[in-house]
């Protein structure tokens, strides 16, 4: 758990750290381009249908939208969330993606962090990656200089890591040299030609002991059986509901943002109001759908009440979230964040409040309110007119 604990909150000090530097360019629109001849001089921030980056960025690049395109160069850091994400080009720093597909076939970063359903990193990491998805790639022109961190369904290590290799899938393919340690969480290993562990192999298994070949693996093998509650790599499968709560946040945030604007900006100056119209949100959904399930005739509409009320209650934490992590980032910087970066801390800092016996518990029911007291808020006044 402690591991998780370091990643996170090494995250958020990232996060911080981006908000508080100058902000830099802020473009927004249907399609933001980069042309090739173009070199910008600091921080670009670019929300729209679609970003394209051809040029060169003298800082970091902050995307959101439903496919960015990079085929030019970064001095700074990535952080994007799209549908899909393409990267062709080259940058001197991290990499923070979260999207449906994640393609990296050019360039090469510092750190990568990313989640989607489908990863492809086929490039030089000069540092650590973690990639969490269902499917998740290294390719064979792919070498991580440092640790590696894979989760998801399908796990296929086609390329060279250089530290310790950690993952947890269904599966899990190893076509390439893994110089250093290697542990495990899987009932299904392959060794292809060529794919060898130099250091020690721990593997974690559940009902089904995996056949490691004669020569596959220089150091000793370890076979831990454990029982199916999720452990083995658990903080792994966290980490990857923790970034797919975000993107979700970010892709809510570009549907409704504008319509919410006046509902956010009401609830950070009014937070006990904004409890307020939360427990009335939170129990007048259950009151309808017990008299619903009491009169037949409205039978269906009790049953379309109770599909929608967890993904209100989910919707409620992240945007209870958003507006948390706005409050502190306002707090940190004296300057009006960015509401992704606000977003993204938020969900981070209650999640790991979350972990706290008791208090974790309360503040989560407490950012709860408060997010479904903003959405109640919203629909009256739409309602309204």
């Amino acid at each position: 758990m402690f591991r998780i604990h370091r990643r996170l909150i090494a995250f958020t000090v990232i996060l911080v750290t981006v908000s508080s530097a100058h902000a830099g360019l802020f473009r927004s629109g249907n399609t933001i381009t980069v042309d090739r001849d173009t070199e910008l001089q600091e921080n670009l921030t670019a929300v729209g249908e679609a970003v394209q980056m051809y040029g060169v960025i003298h800082g970091d690049l902050i995307a959101a939208a439903s496919t960015v395109f990079v085929d030019g160069y970064v001095d700074g850091q990535l952080l994007a969330a799209a549908r899909t994400v393409s990267i062709h080009g080259g940058f001197g720093s991290d990499a923070l993606v979260f999207a449906q597909e994640i393609t990296v076939s050019d360039g090469g970063f510092e750190d990568f962090r990313g989640a989607a359903q489908t990863i492809i990193l086929d490039v030089p990491i000069r540092g650590d990656v973690f990639a969490a998805g269902q499917y998740v790639t290294l390719g064979s022109d792919a070498t991580v200089a440092g640790d590696a961190a894979l989760a998801g369904q399908y796990l296929t290590v086609n390329g060279e890591v250089h530290g310790k290799l950690m993952g947890a899938g269904e599966s899990v393919r190893i076509g390439a040299l893994m110089h250093g340690d290697a542990v495990l969480r899987t009932d299904q290993l392959e060794f292809a030609q060529g794919g060898r562990i130099a250091g020690n192999l721990t593997v974690h298994y559940g009902k089904q002991k995996p056949e490691i070949p004669e020569g596959a693996v220089q150091g000793k093998v370890t076979f831990v059986q454990v029982e199916e509650k999720g452990g083995g790599c658990k903080w792994l499968l966290g980490i990857g509901w923790l970034l797919a709560t975000i993107v979700t946040g970010w892709l809510l945030l570009l549907a409704f943002r504008r319509r919410l604007q006046p509902d956010f900006e009401w609830a950070s100056s009014h937070l006990l109001s904004s409890l307020g119209f939360g427990f009335l949100g939170f129990a007048v959904v259950p009151m309808a759908i017990i008299v619903g399930a009491v009169l037949v005739l409205t039978i269906p509409v009790s049953v379309i009440l109770l599909l929608l009320y967890a993904p209100l209650l989910y919707v409620g934490w992240i945007f209870g979230s958003w507006l948390g992590g706005d409050l502190v980032l306002a707090a940190l910087t004296k300057k009006t964040p960015s509401p992704y970066l606000s977003l993204a801390l938020g969900v981070i800092l209650v999640f790991l409040i979350g972990l706290i016996p008791y208090v974790g518990g309360v503040v989560g029911f407490v950012v709860v309110l408060t997010g479904v007291g903003m959405l109640t808020k919203g629909t009256l006044r739409i309602s309204r007119g």
